[in-house]
C-alpha cells in the first residue's frame, strides 16, 4: 500500500541539499596535508589540478601534445564546456610536470591509468584522514581560483584562467581568506 508522496504531502518539506555560503576552503598547506594521505599514484594528478584549476576529467585526459614546456603553456579544450583554456606553466607546475614520465606519442595521456571514480574516492578519504571533512576533488579547482584571488590576481584574469565565460561563475570559485579581509579592514 506504499505510494510516492504527492505535491500536497510535500508542500511543507524542507530540502536539505540547498546551496550555502562555503565557510571553509582549502589553502596550499591543506593540499600538502591531504597529499600525504593520498596514494602516491594520485599525488601528481592532484597537484596538476590544483595548479591549473582543471576539473578531474580534464586533468585525467591531459596529453603530452597539450603541454608546451618551451613556451610555458598548457592548452586544452574543456570537456564540460568545450571552451578553450590556456594556462601558463608557473615554476611549481613545471616542477610537477617535469617529474611525470611523458609518453612517447603526443596523443597519449600523461596519466594513462586515470580512473576518475577511484581518484575521487581516494581524495575524499585522504581529506578525511587529514582532518578536512567534506571536501572533494573539485575543491582543488576552488583552491586554484581562491589562491589566485588571495594573491592579488584580478577576478577577470582568474575567470579566464579557469575557463569561465562569465565572471559571475568565477565568483563561486573564489573564497577570500581572513588575512585579505583584515587588510581590507585596515584600508579604513
Amino acid at each position: 500500500g506504499w505510494q510516492l508522496p504527492t505535491k500536497e504531502n510535500t508542500k511543507d518539506m524542507e530540502f536539505q541539499n540547498q546551496s550555502a555560503e562555503v565557510e571553509e576552503f582549502l589553502e596550499e598547506a591543506d593540499i600538502f596535508k591531504i597529499l600525504e594521505k593520498i596514494p602516491e599514484k594520485y599525488r601528481k594528478l592532484c597537484l596538476v589540478s590544483a595548479y591549473t584549476g582543471f576539473r578531474l576529467g580534464d586533468a585525467c585526459n591531459l596529453k603530452k601534445a597539450d603541454i608546451n614546456l618551451n613556451k610555458g603553456w598548457i592548452k586544452i579544450i574543456q570537456r564540460k564546456t568545450g571552451h578553450k583554456v590556456k594556462v601558463p606553466i608557473h615554476p611549481k607546475l613545471k616542477t610537477v610536470l617535469d617529474s611525470i614520465p611523458t609518453p612517447i606519442h603526443g596523443s597519449q595521456r600523461i596519466f594513462p591509468n586515470c580512473e576518475p571514480k577511484a581518484i575521487s574516492t581516494a581524495f575524499r578519504r585522504a581529506c578525511k584522514r587529514a582532518g578536512k571533512i567534506g571536501f572533494h576533488f573539485h575543491d582543488l579547482r576552488h583552491f586554484c581560483g581562491s589562491h589566485l584571488i588571495n594573491n592579488g590576481v584580478a577576478l577577470k584574469t582568474v575567470s579566464k584562467f579557469l575557463g569561465h565565460r562569465r565572471v559571475q561563475t568565477t565568483e563561486i570559485y573564489t573564497h577570500i581568506n581572513d588575512e585579505n579581509l583584515e587588510e581590507a579592514g585596515e584600508a579604513f
